[in-house]
């Protein structure tokens, strides 16, 4: 059976927004809150923390996005997009090693602006390197994991466990750039070959840590936004439809 998704409109007195058959089988219904248009990460970060939810979690957003074939769901995202009046928003923490670097305490990397952004770890959760680290579903602000602005630079914390650790496609020690099969749990490549071929880019020479940013109005996994956190997205509250029993 299809899922449906519920979108709670902007604005008092509306009705909620029923797409109806809208998502693959076996994801069930997934409702969706606009929770501000437009902040910077630091700022979504703070609201997060103080309404107490997480980040867009990265795997139900591909549920919600992305058809079986790893297409753009069109019919949500324009929807989203028609009714929030957003193009974007921010989903949860990406971080990795680049290949052929020792395993340090500190994640961090340099930008062409200037920018540093930096992970605190330790060292029982860095993980080894030709591996991806990203947040499980879920993760409150302030409650699953820490982060602070120190000198303009956002750092993050995470306790042992918070990390999921996922194996990448790596040729020479480098990560490789092209489309891969796509796991649809986790919206990462599948080092086992299975789920739909999607386009993904790693960096190649260098650590890294951002959240990511997701398109709404582009196909979904061609343009995901490594970009500087000072730029406003829109935050959303993406979770499971409780199931009402009668």
């Amino acid at each position: 059976m299809r899922g449906k998704v519920i979108l709670k409109p902007l604005g008092q007195g509306k009705e909620k927004i029923i797409i109806p058959n809208a998502l693959r089988e076996g994801v069930g219904d997934i409702e969706v809150r606009c929770v501000s248009p437009y902040k910077t990460l630091f700022q979504t970060l703070e609201l997060c923390k103080a309404e107490e939810i997480p980040l867009a979690p990265h795997r139900l957003a591909g549920e919600l996005l992305v058809n079986e074939n790893g297409s753009r769901n069109d019919e949500v995202c324009d929807a989203i997009i028609a009714e929030y009046n957003i193009s974007s928003f921010w989903c949860n923490i990406f971080t990795h090693n680049s290949p052929d670097t020792p395993i340090e305490k500190k994640i961090k990397r340099k930008y062409p602006n200037g920018e540093i952004r930096r992970i605190l770890t330790k060292e029982d959760i860095i993980g080894e390197m030709n591996k991806i680290q990203v947040s499980k579903d879920g993760l409150i602000p302030g409650k699953h994991f820490g982060y602070r602005m120190t000198n303009g630079v956002l750092e993050f914390s995470f306790k042992s466990g918070d990390l999921n650790i996922h194996e990448l496609p790596v040729k020479n020690g480098r990560y490789l750039n092209g489309e891969y099969p796509t796991n649809l749990l986790t919206g990462l490549p599948d080092p086992n070959g299975k789920g739909p071929k999607r386009k993904v880019w790693f960096w190649e020479n260098t650590t890294a840590i951002s959240a990511i940013v997701l398109w709404l109005d582009s196909i979904f996994y061609e343009k995901i936004d490594l970009n500087v956190y000072e730029d406003p997205r829109g935050v959303l509250e993406i979770k499971r439809a409780k199931i009402i029993e009668v």
